[in-house]
């Protein structure tokens, strides 16, 4: 009884040894941070899917302006017969597309986003559609993650 009450604790301390370092680690290093326009800098956005670069985008120059126009470069990431896609959720309403793309890979298509209450800020997000269905998400993060776009 003594012995099974040993093992049980040692694998209890284990368990909370090895969860206290997940979060010890997170917050040293947490996931990385996407998005377009931060204090007035142009920032290169993409969405990764099983390991692959699969879209990506980059703002046009000078975009980061502060009056509520987003200019970007959609491109997809790789050809595989899949497309890539941007998003916006802004001032409350659901996800419109900006923009969707089926050319070769590393091809830019020009894109514009309008804020429709004038804040300069906005949700984004990047997605692959084709004979699978629709994934978005934006960056390394799981499925639905999103990107502030703020300052553009």
């Amino acid at each position: 009884m003594r012995r099974a009450l040993r093992s049980i604790t040692a694998v209890a301390l284990t368990g909370l040894l090895v969860a206290g370092l997940f979060v010890t680690v997170s917050a040293i290093n947490p996931g990385t941070a996407h998005a377009r326009c931060v204090n007035g800098q142009q920032v290169t956005s993409d969405y990764w899917l099983g390991g692959v670069r699969r879209a990506y985008e980059r703002p046009q120059d000078g975009t980061c302006d502060g009056d509520s126009y987003y200019g970007a470069f959609l491109f997809d990431g790789i050809e595989d017969g899949n497309c890539a896609m941007v998003q916006f959720e802004d001032g409350g309403n659901p996800w419109a597309e900006a923009q969707r793309t089926c050319r070769p890979a590393h091809q830019a298509e020009p894109y514009g986003w309008h804020d429709v209450n004038n804040s300069s800020r906005a949700y984004m997000r990047l997605c692959v559609y084709g004979g699978y269905g629709t994934f978005c998400g934006f960056g390394r993060e799981p499925v639905d993650a999103r990107g502030l776009n703020a300052g553009f």
